[in-house]
């Protein structure tokens, strides 16, 4: 229901909005996600959101199966391409803070006890506004799982034209970013235009 609400506030935001619905979902000159907008909510609609989340989900997993960790997924590192009779489809680049894994076999991974890890790593890598909270804070994380903290950071940027912590410089902001204990949405995010008013 919150979901059919909030896709329900995007349309009539959107043609609210001065700018053409054609406008609002084209790719940028610099072809990033983060360039694909600089207006307020909603950022990008709610398909667009869906289909970078899509592709970049899918990238991720392909990535991960193959003992690659991005570390440093962000809108900034999502490629927007054209790709003809596709459409436009996101992809992740820059692979400087990429880190390989040589995986487990699948018999050795389902003898593990929940809380072992093969991959641990204690590197300050990425964008402190993207990380993961035990990653700012400089503890032992997984970075798959930092990665999947990184692409829900990227898709809230896609759906609020903002990352949810940015402070005014980047001490500032792992400070703020060690600090999380869960991620909130803006106030007026699921309110009605009654409420709003």
């Amino acid at each position: 229901r919150a979901v059919r609400e909030a896709a329900e506030k995007a349309k009539k935001a959107k043609a609210r909005s001065n700018e053409s619905p054609e406008k609002r979902d084209d790719v940028s000159d610099d072809d990033s996600v983060s360039g694909a907008f600089d207006f307020d909510f909603p950022a990008l609609s709610i398909e667009r959101t869906r289909d970078i989340a899509r592709d970049l989900l899918n990238a991720l997993a392909f990535l991960h199966a193959h003992g690659l960790a991005h570390s440093d997924v962000k809108p900034e590192n999502v490629l927007l391409c054209d790709e003809g009779a596709r459409g436009v489809v996101a992809e992740p680049t820059d692979f400087g803070s990429a880190t390989t894994f040589v995986l487990p076999s699948r018999e050795k991974n389902l003898a593990k006890k929940k809380n072992d890890f093969d991959f641990v790593c204690l590197d300050l890598v990425g964008t402190p506004a993207y990380m993961p909270p035990e990653c700012a804070s400089g503890e032992a994380h997984d970075p798959f799982l930092a990665d999947a903290w990184s692409f829900g950071m990227t898709l809230y940027y896609c759906a609020f034209g903002a990352p949810f912590v940015n402070g005014k410089d980047a001490t500032e902001t792992l400070r703020l970013v060690a600090s999380v204990d869960r991620v909130t949405f803006p106030d007026d995010f699921l309110m009605s235009d009654d409420e709003k008013n």
